[in-house]
């Protein structure tokens, strides 16, 4: 059954969402059947139908538009999907595949212990190496023992053959699959042609370190197991100890309460699924209704050989998927956050910062470069954009470097924001420090631009307030951005406009809060711009 994999790039929170009904509905309303928690994205955003043997999307009215693998969708027209297409929903606010869904029935676990005796068998690798053991020199003859021993032999050989060409037909399958699903699909495939299983299912870990059923396969002469349950007591041993069972019992244990005779199976076998890192993918499961044929040593060695290229296969596929996480990640935070934060983000895409709206203290800070309106006047545009483009380089960096995120630019100023969208116990500090930092760094900038230019000195101003505002995610619903509202980063504007040439101006809160001794000099009490009563500001003596 085709599914939606919904991935929400500002978190990289990942769902997965069955294609039961005619028509899904998406957006961020709660409503929709496939909800969306981002202000980028309109109420009622996106709608997916299957329309006979085909599936199509249209874009509702949205006003930040809806893209099939980057090619915008026309307003209220039903756009053709296939498997594998890629939707995004307001500029790369929400990513939607569209997945061919293994069929995974709902599958239950029997808890009980299984008393029977079971084999635990070797890597599928040792299981090579016992293969075909050298034949002793003194067997050599004519007699019915060296018969014995060579018909044995050939066995041997046959099923290295069979499984090296197994091997080669599922590397060859699979060299070429970039779906978990086909890869579940095809794995399966070559399981039934290898072994005389009646059912076949796939489980991967999920996020809780449960195992959760992604495909279940019956022979094709089965019609329904769908009431037998999977030994829990079975695929816990192949996890713990990391390697493939096989289990067999008799009719004569019937009685025994704690075996899966009673559904009908006399025969389990199961093998780990490890990726090249080591690390356990989830577990492949078969089993068989017959009371009289068993599973044989020889075919945990075939499933086994299957069990190695599938889960070299997922981990491809796993790892081609975090990458790209990773890479749409960065994509959206490295513009306006420090590295550190971004490095944690793409570490541990579980523990997001949030970044919805929501009140919080923030050390805000303004700066504008003076005297830039003259040198525009006299130097070539192009030659002023990229002064303008160093200029901003060596400032972003001081603020990274500070913890600061950078909210934006504003013709050639710029703000930053400390303790947004984490907060530290040293933002205020962090804020004063990043400006005689730019100070500074603007002292060697102006000499840079006169040396080598010929331009007048230039330098900037600079205001810092510490209060609470609104942070997150706002703006319109075609454009929004991670920024800060309210009366204090209106203030910390106001005390850079007011800021001469060189100065750092800061509040008496910022002061406040950031605890630390900073050579100041009192300005007293001054009026501002939109606010009715005078505010207490301090210069910060950098030199």
């Amino acid at each position: 059954m085709p599914k939606l994999r919904l991935t929400l790039i500002n978190t990289g929170k990942r769902t997965e969402h069955e294609f039961d009904d005619e028509v899904i509905t998406i957006g961020k309303h709660p409503a929709n059947l496939v909800f969306v928690p981002d202000p980028r994205v309109s109420r009622y955003h996106a709608k997916i139908q299957k329309c006979g043997s085909l599936f199509q999307v249209q874009d509702i009215g949205s006003l930040n538009g809806t893209a099939v693998n980057a090619r915008a969708c026309p307003k209220d027209e039903w756009v053709n999907i296939h498997p594998g297409d890629q939707i995004t929903l307001a500029h790369d606010a929400a990513l939607i595949e569209f997945i061919e869904g293994a069929a995974a029935s709902s599958v239950s676990f029997d808890e009980r212990p299984i008393d029977a005796e079971m084999t635990i068998s070797q890597s599928a690798d040792e299981l090579f190496g016992q293969l075909a053991p050298m034949m002793p020199a003194h067997s050599i003859g004519n007699s019915p023992e060296v018969e014995a021993e060579l018909k044995r032999h050939r066995e041997h050989i046959e099923l290295l053959e069979k499984r090296i060409e197994l091997i080669s037909q599922l590397n060859q399958s699979l060299g070429s699959v970039f779906s978990l699903d086909e890869i579940y699909n095809r794995s399966a495939d070559i399981l039934f042609q290898a072994t005389p299983a009646d059912r076949c299912l796939i489980m991967r870990l999920n996020d809780n370190g449960e195992l959760e059923p992604v495909l279940t396969r019956l022979a094709n002469e089965r019609e329904s197991m769908d009431a037998v349950p999977v030994s829990r007591t079975i695929t816990n041993q192949v996890r713990q100890k990391r390697n493939s069972i096989l289990w067999n019992q008799s009719t004569e244990d019937e009685d025994n309460p704690g075996t899966l005779i009673q559904f009908g199976i006399h025969s389990v076998m199961c093998a780990p699924l490890i990726g090249r890192s080591d690390q356990l993918l989830g577990v492949v499961y078969a089993d068989r209704e017959s009371a009289t044929e068993s599973f044989e040593k020889d075919h945990l060695g075939l499933l086994n050989t299957v069990a190695g290229p599938t889960a070299a296969a997922m981990d491809s596929v796993l790892t081609l998927e975090r990458l790209k996480q990773e890479a749409a990640t960065r994509t959206a935070y490295n513009r306006f956050l420090p590295p550190h934060l971004v490095d944690r983000m793409v570490a541990s895409p579980e523990q997001q910062i949030e970044l919805g709206g929501a009140n919080q203290v923030v050390s805000v800070l303004f700066s504008d470069v003076r005297g830039f309106t003259t040198l525009s006047e006299k130097e070539r545009p192009e030659k002023v954009v990229g002064l303008l483009n160093h200029y901003f380089t060596e400032m972003t960096e001081i603020i990274f470097s500070r913890t600061g995120a950078l909210d934006k630019f504003i013709g050639d100023g710029l703000m930053a924001l400390f303790g947004a969208p984490e907060k530290t116990d040293n933002d205020a500090t962090n804020a004063i420090l990043a400006a005689i930092d730019m100070q500074r760094k603007m002292v060697d900038f102006a000499n840079e631009l006169s040396e080598l230019h010929g331009i007048p000195p230039i330098s900037i101003g600079i205001g810092i307030n510490t209060g609470e505002v609104t942070v997150g995610y706002i703006g319109s619903e075609k454009r929004t951005d991670y920024t800060a509202i309210g009366d204090h980063v209106n203030l910390a504007a106001r005390l850079e406009g007011q800021a001469k040439p060189g100065q750092i101006l800061v509040t008496r809160s910022a002061l406040d809060a950031s605890g630390t001794e900073f050579p100041t000099k009192c300005l007293g009490e001054i009026n501002v711009k939109g606010k009715t009563q005078s505010v207490e500001v301090y210069e910060i003596e950098w030199k």
